[in-house]
């Protein structure tokens, strides 16, 4: 009596085994490349818009920390992310600056200046970008963000 229970249970237990392996297999595998990591996900695929205050890479002139100056840039301001990026010509890849950049001034249709170190507020810290639009013993700051947002198409 006692081995016809065991093999029983022994039996259930083994094809609740197998139903929680096919339901595992289920389950869509992350890619890998060759090294084994995980491959990122481009995250503006299916976005509509831009995340860039200007599409196009525009000339600039860039203040670091320190006082470095850099002039004639092509640069662009990534407002979802709050960071600058640079490329020596429009077909190389961006790059990060690698000191921090205090000051950024972008010539478009009329010259734009950015600049941080503000006192926090809201949610922003000093090393949150704000264009200056007004200078003086008062100056008049405006700051730019991105915001994603998810919608669906109605058909």
């Amino acid at each position: 009596m006692y081995r016809t229970l065991f093999y029983l249970s022994l039996f259930i237990f083994c094809l609740a085994g197998l139903n929680a392996s096919a339901q595992y297999d289920q389950i869509a595998p992350i890619p890998d490349d060759i090294g084994g990591r995980p491959i990122a996900v481009n995250k503006y695929s299916k976005i509509k818009g831009s995340p860039y205050l200007y599409d196009d890479w525009l000339q600039g002139e860039v203040i670091t920390n320190e006082g470095k100056v850099y002039k004639k840039m092509l640069i662009k301001f990534n407002t979802e992310k709050d960071e600058l990026i640079f490329v020596y010509k429009k077909t190389d890849t961006p790059q990060r600056f690698a000191d921090p950049i205090r000051m950024f001034t972008i010539h478009a249709e009329q010259d734009r200046v950015f600049a941080n170190e503000f006192p926090k507020i809201d949610r922003q810290n000093a090393a949150s970008y704000y264009e200056v639009l007004l200078t003086g013993n008062a100056m008049l700051l405006k700051r730019h963000k991105e915001l994603l947002e998810t919608s669906r198409d109605e058909m």
